[in-house]
């Protein structure tokens, strides 16, 4: 299976909570950039975003680019959630969407700094690398269990 894990374009700053905070005209052409390199690259079968407004609305970006792949909202990807947690969410969400059948499945993951980078660290076992705006991490992943995955490809936008 592949995991494509995705940090969200760039936002406006907090005014309300930071889960409502929307993207900004540059951060919809990153996530744009980005949807554009995955069309090329890879068929998307499902996306999981955080329930935050930019990582859902960096998927809908994404998913109109690559053909809109099903999209699920998951809790406990958000910036301050527990990344083995998250990872546990993100094997339960698979498993349930995929009936236990993921092996040949692609899926994408939108969420953000810092669960994503310790989300990525704790699947490849490395160390936590920083996630510009928009960017991707390909993972290739036997299952979603800590060290089972091998980074394959990674796409940074312009910045």
């Amino acid at each position: 299976m592949k995991l494509i894990f995705i940090r969200h374009g760039q936002a406006h700053p907090i005014k309300d909570t930071d889960a409502v905070r929307e993207l900004t005209a540059f951060g919809r052409k990153q996530a744009s950039s980005t949807a554009d390199w995955l069309s090329v690259h890879y068929q998307i079968d499902l996306i999981i975003s955080s329930p935050y407004t930019r990582a859902i609305q960096t998927a809908d970006i994404i998913a109109d680019k690559v053909g809109s792949p099903q999209r699920l909202q998951i809790d406990g990807i958000t910036p301050d959630d527990n990344p083995m947690a998250g990872v546990q969410a993100i094997d339960e969400a698979i498993l349930q969407y995929f009936d236990g059948k993921a092996d040949d499945k692609t899926v994408a993951i939108v969420c953000h700094m810092p669960i994503i980078s310790s989300m990525v660290a704790i699947l490849d076992g490395n160390t936590p690398t920083y996630f510009d705006l928009a960017a991707c991490s390909v993972l290739d992943a036997m299952v979603v269990a800590p060290e089972y995955a091998k980074q394959i490809n990674r796409f940074i936008p312009s910045q």
